[in-house]
């Protein structure tokens, strides 16, 4: 009794009883396929009536194996087995891929593969997908023609080198096989992308602004770079380069104007860049008022008295030596005091060099054509 169903490539052992009443000679085997296909198998003179067949590599739903005995005068019988099934289980086989280890594909660019596979009966279909090892695989958009493939895909944002294809082969009976492609790298193709935060409409010469903005990149930002245009230039002032932080620190310069525009370059690792401007505004004249004082509510240090004048803009490096500020005591004559300017340019720091008598009263007088910007512009003494 043969199984309902049999695979392909299987082994199936039969065994017969057959005699005559002089001597057999031969016994036929035969496949009998669909009631229409008959495949000669061997002859066999085996006395033990025992035969190894190997399932051919082909579908049926109706299959029987007949046995013809014959004789040394040519006399014949035959008797055909129950019907069965020849089903297949075996997988196509996806032969190659045309990527190699070491291949590098780009970003938002299509990748082109072919590959080749075969199967015992026939490849019914064949697909491809591409994994950049970020959580993401997508299917190529290709065609296939009989056992090889062709196909295309755009490469996903992500540089890696673990990146892979796979391919897939499909045969009718829905056997599955694939095959892996070596890893190869993907090249960072995704520019940067940087925007202001939007920047005073108005900046005062001599001032310091503070601008800021964003950027962002699939890698890394590596540097920006801040340049500021004044018409009817056309060409770009620059500010800084370089910056790794997204804030700066800027001294508006001496050119009075009302329609500065701004421009930031954020620039990624491989030199990849993205660009932002900032349009219609205006440098104005203004002059340094004082902006802070120390309080004269709060009494002196009487061992080492010291006094702070803040100012609304850089102030010119030569200020401190050119006596802007002239003190006078009720108690102490002619009080000895130094004067220097901070690190920022924008205080004046006055530190007596003796001690005051104690309980002594100061005036402080600020002159206001000794006291300028880096630019020039004087002290405005009654802002």
């Amino acid at each position: 009794m043969i199984p309902d169903t049999v695979f392909t490539q299987d082994i199936l052992q039969i065994s017969w009883e057959a005699e005559d009443n002089v001597a057999l000679d031969a016994v036929g085997v035969f496949f009998l396929h669909d009631l229409n296909v008959l495949e000669p198998l061997s002859v066999v003179q085996d006395p033990l009536r025992n035969y190894s067949l190997t399932i051919p590599d082909r579908l049926s739903i109706d299959t029987r194996i007949i046995l013809q005995a014959l004789d040394w005068k040519g006399n014949s019988a035959a008797d055909t087995s129950n019907s069965f099934v020849i089903a297949d289980d075996v997988p196509p086989v996806v032969l190659s891929i045309n990527s190699e280890s070491g291949f590098a594909a780009v970003e938002h660019e299509p990748l082109e593969i072919s590959a080749t596979a075969e199967d015992n009966i026939a490849v019914d279909s064949i697909w491809a997908e591409f994994d950049n090892m970020q959580g993401t695989r997508i299917p190529f958009s290709g065609e296939s023609d009989a056992g090889d493939y062709t196909g295309t895909v755009i490469v996903l944002a992500g540089p890696t080198d673990s990146a892979y294809v796979v391919v897939y082969a499909r045969d009718s009976s829905g056997n599955v096989d694939s095959l892996q492609s070596p890893y190869f790298s993907v090249q960072d193709n995704t520019p940067p992308e940087v925007s202001w935060h939007p920047p005073d409409p108005s900046f005062a010469i001599g001032s310091r602004a503070t601008l800021t903005w964003s950027a962002n990149d699939n890698v890394g930002i590596v540097s920006c770079d801040l340049a500021y245009q004044v018409p009817p230039a056309e060409d770009w002032t620059l500010i800084t380069q370089g910056l790794v932080d997204t804030i700066y620190s800027w001294l508006i310069p001496d050119e009075p104007t009302e329609t500065l525009s701004l421009r930031v370059i954020a620039r990624d690792a491989i030199g990849l860049s993205d660009t932002a401007f900032s349009v219609d505004h205006r440098i104005v004249i203004t002059y340094p008022t004082l902006v802070t004082a120390s309080d004269p509510a709060n009494p002196l240090l009487w061992r080492s008295p010291a006094l702070a004048f803040g100012f609304s803009q850089v102030l010119d490096t030569t200020v401190a030596t050119d006596s802007p500020i002239v003190l006078s005591a009720l108690h102490t004559p002619e009080p000895n005091y130094d004067i220097s300017i901070s690190g920022d340019l924008t205080t004046l720091q006055l530190q007596f060099t003796q001690p005051l008598a104690s309980l002594d009263t100061v005036t402080v007088t600020l002159i206001a054509d000794r006291i300028s910007n880096l630019y020039g512009y004087h002290f405005d003494g009654n802002a």
